[in-house]
């Protein structure tokens, strides 16, 4: 049966931030603003007194960290290449539930701005997830003006366990924003997000399921692998491909390895979903409110482990759009280390000098 909800879209301290984590609301605190104005000030002196000097410095500082982040990474795809981190399980694992009861319930949600043209086949995707369909919340979360999507919906003429979620017409117009409130109400053991144009593997709920089963009660996040169907396109989806591969084939389970925060993907995460509302959820503001959430999971004493399922989605091809997106990735990875670094040495304590 098709349900929809209008929420009131007011969220309250239950969802964000119960436990006080910083927002993005504002970037840059009083003390912040500050340091950079300093700093800005300390170049500007230095360039009246010895530009030359100065531009050599900074050019060798920068080399130095470039040069540091090159051997990091190397040192993660080694450790990934000789201990193959990912957590795997074979089909007879995958035929029953951990527990050997019942599988545990489990709610999907996708937010999604005009996604009309790409939702038929979205549907079609999720309808082969191999799970009870019993143990199944699938909310389309669809923006209150978003009239294609919305059309679309009514005439696929939905049934349990899909739901349309109607997101308030409300600021910030964002996906965490409307996450927030596709998690305002309702149970279920675990969640996972997915995007609009996402294919998952038919068994990736189950493999999570194992996977949260294995690992240590600590474990709250699992990050499943995201790579492209589209990489024939064009030369800019080919190097798409070789980066994801890199980035959550090798990259992310040697912090798997090490126990370090992982940087989410923007989809494919899998929560436990109480543990999710105590964190505070996505940060409405942040850009890349995956990496935000990582890296906050990290510090309330939480870990993030990687497992061998994949979800597929459309790379980029048109360099115009791969210049937005990296731009906006960018931004976000700095918003998110401005905002989690106001206590600028309680967080590094927290994270370690390792991780710093």
């Amino acid at each position: 049966m098709q349900k929809k909800y209008k929420l009131s879209g007011n969220l309250t301290g239950d969802i964000l931030n119960p436990r006080g984590f910083p927002q993005a609301t504002l970037v840059l605190c009083p003390w912040q603003r500050r340091a950079l104005l300093g700093f800005i000030a300390l170049l500007l002196l230095w360039a009246l007194l010895n530009w030359r000097q100065e531009l050599l410095l900074i050019n060798l500082a920068l080399t130095v960290f470039y040069l540091l982040a090159m051997l990091h990474r190397l040192f993660l795809i080694g450790l990934s290449l000789r201990y193959s981190p990912e957590m795997k399980f074979s089909a007879e694992q995958l035929a029953r539930p951990p527990n050997g009861k019942e599988w545990p319930s489990y709610m999907v949600i996708l937010p999604m701005y005009k996604e009309g043209a790409v939702l038929p086949e979205l549907i079609d995707s999720l309808s082969k997830l191999d799970y009870p369909k019993d143990k199944l919340d699938i909310r389309l979360l669809i923006e209150e003006d978003d009239e294609e999507t919305r059309s679309v919906a009514d005439q696929l003429n939905l049934k349990a366990p899909f739901q349309q979620v109607i997101i308030p017409k409300s600021e910030p117009r964002t996906k965490p924003k409307a996450c927030n409130i596709g998690i305002e109400w309702g149970e279920a053991d675990y969640l996972v997000i997915y995007d609009a144009e996402d294919k998952p593997e038919a068994d990736q709920l189950k493999k999570a399921v194992w996977a949260f089963a294995e690992s240590p009660e600590e474990v709250a996040c699992v990050q499943c692998k995201l790579s492209y169907y589209n990489p024939d396109w064009n030369f800019l989806t080919r190097c798409f491909m070789a980066e994801y591969a890199n980035w959550f084939g090798l990259c992310l389970p040697g912090l798997d390895l090490l126990q370090a925060p992982i940087p989410l993907g923007g989809t494919s995460n899998h929560f436990k979903l109480p543990i999710l509302r105590q964190v505070g959820a996505w940060d409405e503001y942040n850009v890349t409110e995956d990496c935000d959430l990582g890296l906050r999971l990290f510090v309330a004493g939480w870990r993030t482990r990687i497992v061998d399922s994949t979800t597929w989605e459309q790379a980029c091809h048109v360099l115009p759009y791969w210049i937005a997106q990296r731009s906006r990735w960018v931004k976000g990875y700095i918003q998110t280390y401005l905002v989690q670094t106001r206590d600028f040495f309680g967080m590094h304590r927290k994270l370690g000098l390792w991780n710093s």
